[in-house]
Formats: C-alpha cells, sequence, structure tokens
C-alpha cells in the first residue's frame, strides 16, 4: 500500500489496461501526475435507525490527476466518464525516474475509473487535458 501522504511524478509513463489486464489500451507520457490516498470517518447506523450507532473508518481510497497534452488521439476522452456508456474500471500503471540517483517508481492502481475531465482551450496555446481519476488500491514499488 501507499506509504507517503501524496506522490507526484514528472514526465511519467502512464500504462492503462483494462480491468483484466488482457489488453493494454493505452501507453502515454503525463507531464505531471499527482495522487493522494483519503479515508472518511462514516457514520454506522443501526438497522431501521437513522440514530449513529458508532463513528468507523471507511474504506481507503486514492484520488489524483493526470496532466498530459491533447494529442490527436480520440481513446484519451473514451476513458473520462461523460464519454463512457458505462463506468468502467482500469488499471494503470504509473512509471517515473526519480532525480540523479535513477531511482525507478512505479504505482499499481487498481479499480481506476476517471469520473470527470477538463479540456480548457486556450488561445495559441498547447491544450493540456487534465484527467481526474479515483482508485481503489495502490501499490508502490521502487527499483
Amino acid at each position: 500500500m501507499v506509504d507517503a501522504d501524496i506522490y507526484v511524478g514528472k514526465n511519467v509513463e502512464v500504462q492503462i489496461w483494462d480491468a483484466e489486464e488482457t489488453g493494454e489500451l493505452e501507453v502515454t507520457v503525463a507531464q505531471e501526475v499527482s495522487f493522494e490516498p483519503a479515508q472518511a470517518i462514516e457514520g454506522v447506523d443501526g438497522l431501521e435507525s437513522d440514530e449513529i450507532q458508532v463513528w468507523a473508518p471507511g474504506l481507503k481510497t486514492y484520488a489524483g490527476t493526470l496532466r498530459q497534452l491533447m494529442v490527436s488521439k480520440t481513446n484519451q476522452l473514451d476513458l473520462l466518464a461523460p464519454f463512457q456508456a458505462t463506468l468502467t474500471e482500469y488499471v494503470m500503471y504509473l512509471i517515473w525516474a526519480t532525480g540523479e540517483s535513477g531511482q525507478t517508481i512505479t504505482v499499481k492502481l487498481t479499480g481506476v475509473i476517471f469520473p470527470s475531465g477538463s479540456i480548457p482551450s486556450p488561445k495559441n496555446e498547447k491544450i493540456v487535458l487534465e484527467m481526474p481519476f479515483r482508485a481503489k488500491t495502490a501499490v508502490v514499488t521502487q527499483e
């Protein structure tokens, strides 16, 4: 699981697979990726009662954003929820090298969804696609 609060990588290789990891859907380079773990405290009520019996930690999830240059690929937009017929879950690998040490960090996120996205259209500039994502699990390895 992820130990740090926030991970940020620059020039990150992004591999997006279908949920069964049988077919790679896309490999791109994101100019920046950030994600952090989140865990809400939820009230648990009794059966047929609206009165909170106990407060408990909810499921830990991970939320983040991919920022990448928009290229002429329609599959970048196909991942976003407004463009999907159903909300599909993916497996995503984020791979980047750290500074001078040359270590490679690999993050495997599962249960990934892309709930929404924004496509700013600045005048006379490159378009950067911001794709927020949420994941159910994350595993970080360093080599």
